[in-house]
């Protein structure tokens, strides 16, 4: 753990698309890059936290459901008298040196009844005058942000963004190989995260598929292997990587109920096993399925690691977990449509 870095309370805008999964996977990915974290508040679609800020790049460029990291200054009431009377006592000039943007979000339409720019006038107004600063909205030094939520206003100085337009271009329906099931990108790195990947260890998806899980753990920088029963996956997951050049990654036909690696070889699993109308089970009961994967996983997978899969709601597999000697960290639910709730399991292996 990096306990040398300074520690500061920073801010991270999480989507909206799910309850849990944004927060859990903001966790993951700050445990996985061996940085500090103590949670301090949750509001809707925003958390402060305590971390090193050098986390903040690392936590953008990784992050499926997280949107935005930054540095938290202060937060008041959603008034304009409270947040005026906060406002006096920032340094602002120790924030902005040349120029500046205010932004401002107001999520879910929370505070609908004030007037935003009130608050950006009152502030930037301060800043001009008082710091000798101008304002830049094409490409500003220092981004300024005014995040509205839950009956408050979060001032906060912006460290990093996430490239959504990622999700987009590597969306399943863009790869060269696509089949119907496929998750999107957001989510496929949601499962990667959770598994909480580590460099210097070997990531494994024995239920590859189209090699969406592969893909992303690539570009994060993660060596990864893959294993799918079904040769024309196999096949198609091989394309798909080769289209992204990543060539390191390797996809053989394998059993995932009896993973063909060295025991302890692996660092992190994540994976979306077989179920559902448009995947195959090739025959076997989806019991059957996860039992024997949970155990083979439990066998490769090393110590102090991570095993993340999921289920159809139906399914309970915390007896499994137990069995196979893990450790059931958290569950997850997330609906898939009218007929099919997905369960993510989140696993330790001690």
């Amino acid at each position: 753990m990096n306990s040398e870095l300074p520690r500061k309370t920073l801010y991270a805008i999480l989507s909206g698309e799910h309850v849990t999964l944004p927060l859990a996977e903001l966790k993951a990915i700050i445990e996985s890059e061996g940085c500090y974290y103590h949670q301090h508040v949750v509001l809707d679609q925003l958390v402060l936290f305590d971390s090193e800020p050098q986390v903040a790049e690392k936590i953008t460029r990784r992050a499926g459901m997280v949107r935005e990291v930054g540095l938290f200054l202060d937060m008041a009431p959603a008034s304009i008298d409270d947040f005026l009377f906060k406002i006096k006592d920032l340094d602002l000039c120790g924030i902005v040196k040349n120029d500046f943007i205010i932004r401002s979000r107001r999520f879910k339409g929370h505070s609908r009844g004030i007037n935003i720019d009130d608050f950006i006038g009152a502030l930037a107004g301060r800043i001009i005058r008082e710091c000798r600063a101008r304002v830049n909205p094409m490409s500003p030094s220092t981004v300024i942000r005014l995040l509205f939520t839950d009956g408050v206003v979060v001032i906060g100085l912006m460290l990093a963004r996430a490239n959504t337009r990622v999700f987009t271009e590597r969306s399943p329906a863009k790869k060269p190989f696509f089949r119907p099931g496929a998750l999107s990108v957001q989510l496929s790195r949601v499962f990667v995260n959770l598994s909480r990947p580590k460099k210097n260890r070997l990531y494994l998806d024995p239920f590859c598929g189209t090699g969406g899980f592969l893909v992303e753990a690539g570009f994060m920088g993660f060596r990864a292997i893959g294993f799918d029963l079904n040769e024309i996956m196999v096949e198609g997951a091989r394309i798909n990587l080769d289209y992204y050049g990543l060539w390191d990654i390797e996809v053989l036909r394998a059993d995932a109920t009896r993973i063909p690696l060295h025991a302890e070889s692996i660092g992190a699993i994540g994976t979306d096993p077989p179920y559902g109308r448009s995947t195959s089970t090739m025959g076997y009961r989806l019991s059957e399925i996860i039992e024997g994967f949970v155990y083979s996983a439990s066998e490769v997978l090393g110590h102090d690691s991570y095993l993340v899969f999921a289920t159809p709601h139906v399914f309970d597999a915390r007896n499994i977990i137990e069995g196979a000697g893990l450790v059931l960290i958290e569950r997850h639910y997330m609906r898939v449509h009218g007929s099919l709730t997905r369960i993510l399991w989140v696993v330790y292996k001690s």
